[in-house]
């Protein structure tokens, strides 16, 4: 191949072109990987990763968003039509009749885009949506980090410890990983086949019920206990 690689593009598009071959060939590498014993089946590791989707965050709106981009359009239309009143009021030449059908050009222009965010809001007052993303429609305006919000999805991933493959995925447009523990968990451990097995994670899958249900259901669960719900905390110790 003599180093030869395919670019981004090439590679975003043959994913998006074998969407369903793909989930295929990653059930398949799974059970290979089953049949070569590179799973130990004993105890997964499962985390979420915040990846980054084609929408910018220019493109995601919510309820506010769309009303104050409906205001910002009422107010130009009406700067608009006030210097069209003017420029029909001066004498006319060939600069303005320039000039004016410009204007006219700029209005059509924001009644279109207005009309395309009365849309965009009538459709989220009829289906409850909280946001939309216009571009890739399923993405969700997520916190990354403390400081940081990105227009994104949540990846579940979880990781056989033995080699360090992956046993089995998701991709939710939740931000936090707030009761994903369980699904994650039961998908995994039926992927592998296994009555039981263990499960590490960090404290952001807390949720009380899931960790039950787990261990209901042969999954026993290693995770840190948020300080906050910590009785053995020692605070400024």
């Amino acid at each position: 191949m003599k180093k030869l690689a395919p670019d981004f593009k090439t590679i975003a598009d043959f994913r998006k072109n074998n969407v369903d071959c793909i989930k295929g060939v990653f059930k398949e590498f799974v059970y290979l990987c089953r049949s070569l014993d590179l799973y130990g089946a004993q105890l997964i590791a499962i985390d979420g990763t915040k990846f980054r989707a084609v929408n910018s965050r220019g493109n995601n709106l919510n309820e506010k968003t769309v009303a104050l981009r409906l205001k910002q359009i009422e107010e130009r239309i009406t700067q608009y039509l006030n210097e069209l009143d003017h420029n029909d009021a001066s004498d006319s030449d060939e600069e303005e009749t320039v000039k004016t059908d410009g204007l006219k050009d700029k209005i059509s222009q924001l009644e279109e885009t207005k009309q395309q965010y009365e849309h965009i809001q009538a459709q989220m007052k009829a289906t409850g949506q909280l946001e939309v993303s216009l571009v890739d429609p399923d993405s969700r305006l997520m916190r990354v980090d403390s400081h940081w919000l990105e227009v994104g999805y949540n990846i579940q991933t979880s990781v056989d410890a033995k080699q360090h493959l992956i046993v089995d995925y998701d991709v939710i447009n939740i931000s936090t990983d707030h009761h994903q523990l369980t699904r994650d968990a039961l998908s995994a451990k039926q992927t592998l086949g296994v009555d039981e097995r263990e499960v590490l994670s960090d404290k952001g899958f807390y949720v009380e019920k899931d960790v039950s249900d787990c261990e209901s259901n042969g999954i026993r669960v290693f995770m840190p206990i948020p300080a906050a719900l910590n009785p053995y905390k020692c605070w400024g110790s």
